[in-house]
């Protein structure tokens, strides 16, 4: 939520700032602040237990995060299955109390944290290693270029 916030308050600044000079820009910014405002309610609203959810009463659920290092600014969380470590959320364990402060005794750099918290901070990114090559996104734009005649 807080990068929500962070941004939304960036984009007000910059509305403000050219108000007086750019009145069209302003206007823009000011349907995608609430764009950015509309997506962090949802977001926000999502991540809260409604009432009559069936989980709202579940006992809640921990991700072990291994504090000894990082991949880039993500975080590394072990891994569905005992399968090793991942920064992907949707690949990681998610542990009942118990089981993750087990796992905490017995190697304390494996730090428990509560799902409902950390998927509160998720946002999309893309992987590098799912996009392919560099050199062949840009072989395939010069190719393009070609049979459009650019």
């Amino acid at each position: 939520m807080s990068y929500d916030l962070e941004n939304i308050n960036t984009l007000f600044a910059e509305i403000a700032e050219c108000m007086h000079r750019n009145p069209a820009r302003a206007m823009r910014l000011l349907g995608k602040a609430k764009e950015k405002v509309q997506q962090a309610l949802e977001r926000a609203t999502s991540a809260a237990h409604k009432p009559g959810d069936e989980n709202a009463n579940a006992a809640p659920l921990y991700y072990l995060q291994d504090s000894r290092g990082y991949v880039g600014n993500c975080p590394m969380w072990s891994a569905k299955g005992g399968n090793g470590y991942t920064t992907r959320l949707d690949q990681a364990q998610r542990y009942t109390f118990d089981d993750a402060m087990r796992q905490h005794r017995s190697r304390p750099s494996d730090v428990p944290w509560p799902c409902d918290r950390i998927d509160g901070l998720r946002r999309p990114t893309v992987d590098t290693q799912d996009m392919g090559g560099v050199n062949a996104q840009v072989a395939a734009l010069s190719a393009q270029q070609c049979q459009e005649g650019n």
